[in-house]
């Protein structure tokens, strides 16, 4: 038998949301690898799907896209997720551009992400990880 939960309240979820977006997006992190996690950005993903449906069921179909945002690339959530992928210079400079593609996905999530916003913030983390000094200097 399979191990399962399963969140049905509506704010429960609300709450489990939060607790992701705190853990990922913290000014200071938590704990350094939760922002990379791709176990937590495919729960985060999940929930805001959810939370989305949610919306609809609750008679608030209006409110169902409000769960799925953009990001901008100017706020301070930008800033913070480019810190927490920029990191690990020495590894973010040896990955593939696939890799970095996946890499920026698990950062970036679960904003709404385009193509542009994936180069963008691929661009901008190569940058300052080039601008870094060495972390074995």
């Amino acid at each position: 038998m399979k191990n399962m939960l399963q969140i049905t309240e509506y704010y429960e979820l609300v709450a489990l949301h939060k607790a992701l977006w705190s853990a990922r997006f913290a000014r200071e992190p938590l704990l350094e690898y939760l922002p990379g996690s791709p176990f937590l950005a495919d729960i985060a993903n999940r929930v805001v799907d959810v939370l989305a449906k949610m919306e609809i069921e609750r008679g608030r179909p209006e409110r169902a896209n409000d769960w799925r945002m953009e990001v901008s690339t100017t706020g301070e959530i930008w800033q913070i997720m480019l810190r927490n992928a920029s990191e690990h210079p020495d590894f973010w400079k040896k990955q593939s551009t696939e890799e970095k593609k996946k890499i920026a996905r698990i950062y970036l999530s679960p904003f709404v992400i385009t193509d542009e916003i994936l180069d963008e913030f691929i661009r901008q983390v190569d940058e300052k990880c080039n601008a870094s000094p060495r972390e074995d200097a």
